[in-house]
């Protein structure tokens, strides 16, 4: 299949379409931090109060809010495997969820990881903590849920007020919960989430933003790797710390390449399926 194809994001989930994902949010992470284990609990929180404990709708989906790894670990894998097998790709990580945790260790600027591909890829939506901005270089606005946006829109400041620079309390990941399950209760502002067939960003230096700043090459964002150790954080920052198209390239073609893996694994099942298939009429078992 050709990069246009494969650049498009409903196939990511053209087996398992929001409808047929039972449960709510998943997440798996071995690296506990404190920001993770606050969104995940308010998320549970917000689930009991939107879903109320145990309730399934008319589609057979629930309200759960799953750990798979080891950090708020709250459901086995499997009847064999407490956790994930390591190197389970994301479409098979998460192919029961309708929304995906994509955790940065930190907002710092440039600082964007495969976190967030990773989560597009399972054809989820994606519920990132990070420099959103940097993160639109690669995705389309409107293909994930922005956390630090949803705060700006909705005039919230993140922190303790007395504390300038301090991080997000269990207050302020309240209002990012609420806003993920209001979402989930409401089909049609969920599809607005897959309004672009295609997430990529082919021109992320062009897009404005309310506050009319604009992406520029070679400025405010840093060049993989960062932070460099060797080097002042404040000279990896500015104007002349270098283009950043590589590293939006690399996670660009990182999400192509996942894809790629996704429509040979699911032409390996439906092979294999095939070929378990009882012959009908001494013909062979048609493909779907």
């Amino acid at each position: 299949l050709n990069g246009t194809i494969l650049a498009d994001r409903l196939r990511a989930f053209r087996d398992n379409p929001p409808d047929l994902r039972r449960h709510m949010v998943g997440w798996a992470s071995g690296n506990c931090q404190e920001h993770r284990a606050q969104i995940f609990r308010a998320l549970q929180r917000a689930s009991n109060r939107g879903w109320r404990e145990g309730r399934v709708d008319e589609l057979g989906r629930d309200g759960a809010v799953h750990a798979l790894g080891a950090c708020e670990h709250n459901v086995r894998w499997s009847s064999s495997d407490e956790y994930p097998p390591r190197g389970t790709k994301p479409w098979e990580l998460y192919k029961d969820y309708r929304w995906v945790l994509a955790l940065e260790n930190s907002a710092e600027p440039g600082y964007v990881t495969e976190k967030l591909v990773n989560a597009m890829a399972s054809g989820a939506v994606p519920v990132y903590y990070g420099d959103s901005r940097a993160a639109r270089k690669v995705f389309k606005r409107g293909t994930f849920v922005d956390v630090l946006e949803i705060w700006r829109l909705k005039g919230h400041v993140p922190g303790d007020p007395e504390v300038p620079g301090s991080p997000p309390t269990e207050a302020d990941w309240d209002v990012i919960a609420d806003y993920v399950v209001a979402i989930d209760r409401d089909p049609d502002l969920y599809a607005k989430f897959f309004a672009h067939s295609n997430a990529l960003n082919e021109e992320p230096e062009s897009e404005v933003y309310d506050d009319a700043v604009k992406f520029e090459i070679g400025v405010d964002y840093p060049n993989e790797p960062f932070p460099q150790i060797d080097r002042p954080v404040g000279e990896q920052i500015g104007p002349d710390s270098g283009a950043t198209r590589e590293a939006v390239w690399r996670l660009r073609d990182l999400f192509r390449k996942k894809l790629e893996e996704q429509d040979a694994w699911e032409l390996r099942r439906a092979n294999g399926a095939a070929q378990k298939a009882p012959a009908r009429g001494g013909g062979l078992a048609a493909k779907h």
